[in-house]
């Protein structure tokens, strides 16, 4: 018993000493918190703006414009999207447009015969009617060596045109020399061609230039030029061979890989003696139309 009651007064003296200590810290803590010093530094109060923007109705311009350009644009995409599927638009249409297209001939390494009809227009005396053949192989789509050559039969008065029976008749002797036939060797190019389309297929067309040089033989109608009795030297030009120089163009109309229409304009010049002592420059203008044939090398 004494032990107990001496434990007893011993925890009751420690209580009674710890009870002044716990009021001081408590006195203490609240003099920290409702201090009233001036000189203690304020603590920054807890911003507000946020609230007062609310309040005010102010928004922050770096943020809320981008927040409202989306929105707008999220809605005019719907909008969008509405009036395609109420217009409901049929799909476009897929089309194969040939930027290159095939030619319908080629020429390259291959024969083209040209047999032809032609006339010389610009001879003021007698009618000139040519029949001949051209022969020529194509190098490349645009270069062609060609031989060509004509003839045109002699009439006698049948060639005569109105003006030189009128000449004849009034006792007046016009000089008639008449261009026979003519063989040239001619350097053909094309450079430019083109394609007309119709329903069922298309029409290949090629301009082409040509330069050649050859021979002329001629025939003098003596007489008409000196009567029944030409002096010896008129006989002595009467035939002759000329060498000659031809320049000049024409249209290839190709329908298809082996016909073609062929339409040229050729000068064929040269230098005419008569009487073996007077020259005479002559430039026969002769116009051509003639069906192309080409042939050789086999064009699938």
């Amino acid at each position: 018993m004494t032990t107990l009651r001496a434990l007893l007064l011993a925890s009751l003296q420690l209580t009674l000493l710890s009870a002044p200590a716990w009021a001081q810290d408590e006195e203490a803590g609240s003099e920290e918190t409702t201090s009233d010093d001036p000189l203690a530094p304020d603590e920054p109060a807890p911003s507000t703006d946020d609230d007062l923007d609310e309040i005010l109705g102010e928004k922050d311009p770096n943020t809320s414009t981008v927040a409202e350009e989306r929105r707008e644009f999220e809605r005019d995409a719907d909008v969008g999207r509405d009036r395609v599927e109420e217009l409901e638009l049929p799909p476009p249409e897929k089309r194969l447009i040939k930027t290159l297209q095939k030619k319908n001939i080629l020429k390259l390494g291959r024969f083209e015969a040209m047999p032809y009809v032609g006339y010389v227009p610009n001879d003021p005396f007698i009618h000139r009617i040519m029949f001949g053949l051209g022969l020529g192989y194509h190098i490349t789509e645009i270069f062609e060596i060609e031989l060509q050559g004509s003839v045109a039969p002699n009439f006698d008065r049948g060639d005569w045109k109105p003006v030189t029976t009128e000449i004849f008749e009034n006792k007046v002797a016009p000089k008639i020399s008449r261009q026979i036939a003519h063989a040239l060797v001619n350097l053909n190019f094309a450079p430019f061609y083109g394609k007309i389309a119709t329903r069922k297929s298309s029409i290949l067309f090629d301009i082409y230039g040509t330069f050649g040089f050859g021979f002329v033989y001629t025939e003098d109608d003596l007489a008409v030029i000196h009567g029944e009795f030409p002096p010896p030297e008129a006989f002595a030009t009467e035939r002759q061979v000329h060498p000659a120089l031809s320049a000049g163009g024409g249209l290839r109309v190709a329908f298809n890989k082996t016909f073609a229409l062929r339409f040229e304009g050729r000068t064929i010049s040269y230098i005419g003696v008569l009487d073996s002592s007077e020259h005479e420059v002559k430039n026969n203008l002769a116009l051509l139309l003639g069906a192309s044939i080409f042939f050789g090398r086999r064009i699938e």
